[in-house]
């Protein structure tokens, strides 16, 4: 008597063995499609599938069966035939009622395949004659293909700077949905929006006080859900080496926007913005005199001096974006005008 039982969704999530995303697919070689049944009379179990790769290349099976305790019955090892296709036939002893579960991997990859079969009670409860002596009961997990991702932006080593946006995009193939993480020179993980589908795109924006290297990770999957049957996700990665931005400087007070600004003698205020900026300092130069005056942290700078002399002066306004010329990534700017100091 043939008797087919449905799967324990529980039991089918506990075995498939499959991480959440993120996990990267490290088999090269899969198992397209497995099937398993049950000689109830005899006590043997037949396993048999393909593999959908390299055919005509020998590839070693590994079998696994499974009790409904979480027992293994039997582990062995099989080569396909030229086909890639593999069978076999193995006699675990008696069969209790229940689920059992079957993996299969190939050349001893850390994805299995799974499939199912049930043991019928009613068959011990049946004399041989009426049973349907040898009748096989087998549930069979068709598995999708694996998923794959390919990252078109950024490229690789691909330089940057931390107040530039990074765009990423991506396209795949077999993928339910994409979703893409970057890892920050102190190794903190910070994970982008989920996309459906086979392609994906976002963007990110470096932090100016963690320059360094980043690595982008994007990553596909073939079901909706990690406890999906068949379920397989894939990544691809691009490391980014992000450095300090260019300081910027415009010239308030004198404006460098003009060839001359004129001041009577006294108070003369100098003000300046930034971007970028670790700190600012000005500097005054008369002839082949130069006077720096104090250094202001961050993109503003103010500072008042007082000239009663006749004569022009020069007014140069730095700004660089590291706390030393020596730090990695610094960078200087300037600005400067003119001013003259007349009487009237």
């Amino acid at each position: 008597m043939k008797r087919l039982f449905s799967i324990p969704f529980i039991l089918l999530a506990a075995m498939l063995i499959l991480n959440v995303m993120p996990q990267p697919v490290l088999a090269s070689h899969t198992i397209s499609a497995l099937g398993a049944s049950s000689n109830q009379s005899t006590g043997a179990v037949i396993v048999s599938g393909k593999v959908d790769s390299d055919k005509g290349v020998a590839r070693v099976i590994c079998v696994q069966v499974t009790d409904p305790s979480g027992n293994v019955l039997y582990a062995g090892n099989l080569s396909t035939i030229a086909d890639g296709s593999f069978t076999i036939t193995c006699n675990p002893g008696q069969l209790q009622a229940g689920d059992y579960l079957v993996k299969a991997t190939v050349d001893g990859g850390d994805m299995p395949a799974v499939a199912f079969f049930s043991v019928s009670d009613t068959f011990s409860n049946t004399s041989a004659a009426s049973a349907d002596a040898g009748a096989p009961s087998e549930v069979v997990i068709s598995l999708l293909s694996p998923p794959k991702v390919a990252i078109t932006s950024p490229a690789s080593n691909n330089p940057s700077t931390s107040d530039t946006a990074i765009t990423i995009s991506a396209s795949g193939s077999g993928c339910d949905h994409m979703q893409a993480s970057y890892t920050n020179p102190g190794g903190t993980v910070t994970w982008l929006a989920t996309q459906s589908g086979n392609s994906y795109s976002a963007s990110f924006t470096p932090q100016l006080s963690s320059t360094g290297n980043y690595t982008v990770t994007v990553y596909g999957r073939n079901t909706p859900n990690t406890t999906d049957p068949g379920s397989l996700s894939t990544s691809a990665s691009r490391t980014i080496a992000v450095g300090l931005p260019t300081p910027t400087i415009k010239l308030i007070s004198p404006s460098d926007s003009v060839d001359a600004s004129i001041y009577p003698p006294g108070k003369i205020t100098i003000s300046a913005i930034g971007t970028g900026c670790d700190h600012m300092q000005a500097c005054i130069i008369k002839g082949s005199e130069s006077t720096w005056l104090e250094v202001q942290s961050g993109n503003s700078y103010n500072v008042s001096i007082t000239e009663t002399e006749n004569a022009e002066y020069l007014i140069v306004v730095y700004g660089r974006n590291t706390p030393n010329a020596t730090d990695p990534g610094s960078k200087q700017t300037s600005k400067s005008a003119y001013i003259w100091v007349k009487s009237k």
